[in-house]
């Protein structure tokens, strides 16, 4: 009977450690086949990086797969090679939001990944089927209609040269404008100065359409400096957690993308084109308006407080 006793404890023990080693055996494998995606961005502590950051891992939890942020470095090269060999990772996603304008940045790491053999897509403000960009042409409609329903007789475009996202939404603005209705395109490089045309159009019942984030701050500072003579309304870009133009009445409306959606249908676009499973997913990121009377509502907060909700 004690025999008996032992040989079954035996083989229950041995039967226990036979699953055992075939459930480390399976764990193993499984994170052995698990992707891993890299998360660049231009700061650690920016609320819109943070906010992408969400998105993204939200999206790697339904789709079983890892993400992990970086912080840009100046040896972007070497940055990149360690996240591929080092790290083990299979994918990049960047996302520089200082950065993506004109700084060529996004077209140097595209460059270096095709080199290491790293996928990459870059978040941006792109045409490319291969994007996921946010849709800047729409933003530009969304400003001049919010502008129109305003009552604005005339229209003023402070955009900076060279800003590719401005170039989009000044296209999608002009593409609403009602024929007859006057408007000014106000370029500049490093500093506004305003003329006499710029003067003379913003005393006429105009709205300053700022095009762009950059844009947006000179039009903020003339606003504040007095260059902005009377009530003159300005619609233009928002930044995350920046509301205090808006409160202060220094702007009439902001626009804001979803940071989250950027995040997670870019980690779902990256991880689908590793699989090859042939799924679409749309590229398009639309705008947000925003103003005082519709800041604080729910389906907001998101857009305009990436942190809080």
């Amino acid at each position: 009977m004690r025999r008996i006793f032992w040989s079954i404890s035996c083989t229950g023990v041995l039967v226990v450690f036979i699953v055992g080693c075939f459930f480390y055996w399976r764990n193993s494998q499984l994170a052995a086949e698990t992707n891993s995606y890299a998360l660049l961005v231009a700061g650690e502590g920016d609320a819109a990086s943070q906010k992408v950051l969400q998105g993204a891992m939200a999206a790697a939890k339904d789709q079983t797969v890892e993400v992990r942020m970086y912080v840009w470095k100046n040896d972007v090269e070497d940055q990149l090679k360690r996240m591929k060999e080092t790290d083990g990772m299979d994918g990049v996603i960047c996302f520089l939001e200082e950065e993506r304008s004109d700084s060529g940045n996004g077209e140097k790491i595209k460059e270096i990944c095709g080199t290491i053999g790293l996928p990459v897509i870059i978040i941006g403000q792109s045409t490319d089927e291969d994007e996921i960009y946010t849709d800047e042409k729409k933003a530009g409609i969304l400003m001049a209609q919010e502008a129109l329903n305003e009552g604005a007789e005339s229209i003023v475009f402070l955009f900076q040269k060279q800003d590719m996202a401005a170039a989009c939404q000044l296209e999608g603005a002009k593409s609403v404008l009602p024929d007859g209705i006057p408007y000014l395109e106000a370029e500049y490089e490093q500093r506004f100065v305003p003329d006499e045309t710029w003067k003379k159009m913003t005393k006429e019942r105009s709205f300053v359409l700022a095009l762009g984030n950059a844009a947006t701050e000179a039009a903020i500072e003339m606003k504040k400096s007095g260059q902005l003579e009377g009530d003159v309304p300005v619609i233009g870009i928002g930044r995350p957690m920046e509301v205090e133009s808006l409160e202060n009445g220094t702007v009439s409306a902001l626009l804001y993308p979803s940071y989250f959606t950027l995040g997670y249908r870019t980690l779902e676009k990256l991880h689908n084109d590793m699989i090859s499973n042939g799924e679409k997913i749309e590229g398009q990121i639309p705008y947000r308006v925003i103003t005082l009377e519709n800041l604080y509502d729910s389906e907001n907060v998101s857009y305009v407080f990436p942190l809080l909700d």
